[in-house]
């Protein structure tokens, strides 16, 4: 992952994986529980209550799926 990468992470969490990113990545997020996407979406770009079965996203979206 590089700087301006636009990233996904699926089952985001709270969206600590910010901490382990680079600062100018565009980090998303989906997770299941509405709950954890709300405290996601203060700390990364977007986040999204969704399964990953059933991504919102069109097809190469992203630089980088974890």
């Amino acid at each position: 992952m590089r700087p301006g990468d636009v990233v996904l992470e699926v089952a985001c969490n709270t969206g600590y994986v910010i901490d382990y990113c680079p600062q100018a990545a565009e980090i998303h997020g989906v997770d299941v529980n509405p709950v954890l996407v709300a405290e996601a979406a203060k700390r990364l770009t977007s986040a999204t209550v969704a399964k990953a079965e059933a991504l919102p996203f069109p097809d190469r979206s992203f630089d980088f799926v974890n």
